[in-house]
C-alpha cells in the first residue's frame, strides 16, 4: 500500500527533524521544505495528500501559500501546525481553506492522530464520492468541494463556503434557520455573525449563477437553496 505523502513546510530544523522521525515511523511518507517559497514550488512538483505548515515562515508565510494552494486544489489537506494564532487570523486561515489547526505545544502523538485521521477522510473521499445532483445541469461534489456545471468544474472559493453548500444541499429545497449554519460555520458563538453569514451567501449566489434554475432565497429567518424549473 502507498504511504501518505505530508509536505512540511518549517525553517525550525530541529523541529522538522524531530516531527520526521515521529510521523515517518506511524507510516507517513514526509518531505521537509524550509519556507513559503519551497513548499510551493515543491507543491507544484509533486503535490502532496496533505501539506503540514508552520504560519509564520519566510518568503510566502501560511496564509498566502493556502490562498495559493486553494486557487489550483481543494483536494489536498492543508493541517496547520504552529505556535499561536491570534483569531483573526484563525478566522482568514479557515476563509482561505485550512482544514485543520494544531498548535506546536501539544505532544507529536496528538500531531499523528490528526494525521491519521485525515489519512481516513482522504480514503474514505476516494471511495465514497458525495454528490448532491441539484438540477438537470448542476452536481456539487462536497468531497472535492467543487459544483460540475454544465461539465465544467467550478472550485467553492473558501472552505466555509463550500461548509455552507453542503448544509444547503443536505436540506435542498428547505429553509435552514440562520442559527443552523451560523452555529455550523462558526460553532457555539453565534453572536455577531448574521452579516458575516449574509456575506457568504451572496458569494455562493454568484457562483451559483452559472444555472440560473439554481437560487438562494431568505425565507423565515433561515436560507433555502431550490431548484426552479424554467422549462
Amino acid at each position: 500500500m502507498q504511504k501518505m505523502r505530508v509536505l512540511y513546510a518549517e525553517d525550525d530544523m530541529v523541529r522538522a527533524n524531530l516531527v520526521k522521525l515521529q510521523v515517518e515511523g506511524a507510516g507517513f511518507a514526509l518531505r521537509i521544505v524550509t519556507d513559503g517559497q519551497a513548499a510551493w514550488e515543491a507543491y507544484l512538483e509533486d503535490r502532496p495528500d496533505i501539506l503540514l505548515l508552520d504560519i509564520e515562515m519566510p518568503e510566502i508565510d501560511g496564509l498566502e501559500l493556502t490562498r495559493m494552494v486553494r486557487q489550483r486544489d481543494w483536494r489536498t489537506r492543508i493541517l496547520a501546525y504552529t505556535s499561536h494564532v491570534e483569531s483573526e487570523r484563525h478566522e482568514a486561515l479557515i476563509d482561505a481553506g485550512v482544514n485543520r489547526f494544531l498548535s506546536k505545544e501539544e505532544p507529536l502523538s496528538l500531531l499523528v492522530g490528526y494525521l491519521r485521521q485525515i489519512e481516513k477522510e482522504i480514503t474514505t473521499s476516494v471511495n465514497e464520492a458525495y454528490l448532491y445532483p441539484l438540477s438537470p445541469r448542476t452536481t456539487y461534489n462536497s468531497s472535492a468541494e467543487v459544483l460540475i456545471v454544465d461539465g465544467v468544474t467550478v472550485p467553492i472559493e473558501s472552505r466555509r463556503m463550500a461548509q455552507l453548500l453542503t448544509v444547503l444541499c443536505g436540506r435542498f429545497n428547505r429553509v435552514v434557520p440562520q442559527s443552523m449554519l451560523i452555529e455550523k460555520l462558526w460553532g457555539k458563538e453565534i453572536h455577531g455573525k448574521e452579516k458575516m453569514l449574509a456575506e457568504h451567501v451572496s458569494r455562493l449566489r454568484k457562483l451559483l449563477r452559472a444555472d440560473d434554475s439554481l437560487q438562494i432565497y431568505f425565507r423565515e429567518e433561515g436560507y433555502k437553496l431550490c431548484y426552479r424549473n424554467l422549462e
